[in-house]
């Protein structure tokens, strides 16, 4: 591991600081949230899939539970990137701000969004298949919605990506200029 402090102690205890706690708090994100989110369906599935797929009504309990579970793959897909953030605030935490597993942590957090952006897009359109796959014909609903939302995450996590890809360039060069010195 790479410590690389910057001359400033105080200002490297800080830094150390606050990317602890921003460790524990992308740690309770990963865990909390999908915890939260499936509560929320557990407990008002019906109303919410009736409110917004009104066909779904007749749904059956299978449905129900193929579509709850539908509606968390994007929640798991953010909390498994958050808990790739974590670990490069772990890294920071210890100073490794110039190190491979910063590097790789911010790079991992960032195309994690862009695969949950990526399924939050599918799933209304899958959520109304299941939740009317058995419903008489014409209560059928192809659902086909398009939001700022995760086009927004996907840029997002586009962007973190690629500055994980300059961190670790940043990385690679400071390794090279520890070995020069």
């Amino acid at each position: 591991m790479l410590d690389t402090p910057t001359g400033d102690g105080v200002a490297d205890a800080r830094l150390r600081a606050r990317s602890r706690r921003m460790a524990a708090a992308c740690g309770v994100v990963a865990l909390l949230l999908p915890v939260a989110v499936a509560g929320t369906f557990v407990v008002n599935a019906p109303e919410t899939f009736a409110e917004a797929y009104p066909a779904s009504a007749t749904a059956a309990r299978g449905q129900v539970t193929l579509a709850i579970v539908l509606a968390l793959l994007p929640v798991l897909a953010a909390g498994h990137a958050f808990w790739a953030a974590r670990q490069g605030f772990l890294a920071a935490a210890e100073g490794a701000w110039f190190s491979k597993r910063f590097a790789t942590a911010i790079r991992r957090f960032g195309a994690r969004l862009m695969v949950a952006a990526g399924i939050a897009v599918l799933m209304p359109t899958l959520i109304g298949l299941a939740l009317t796959l058995h419903a008489r014909e014409g209560e059928r609903q192809l659902v086909v919605a398009l939001s700022s939302e995760p086009l927004l995450g996907a840029g997002l996590g586009a962007v973190i990506w690629l500055l994980g890809d300059v961190q670790a360039r940043a990385a690679a060069l400071a390794r090279e200029h520890a070995q020069i010195v």
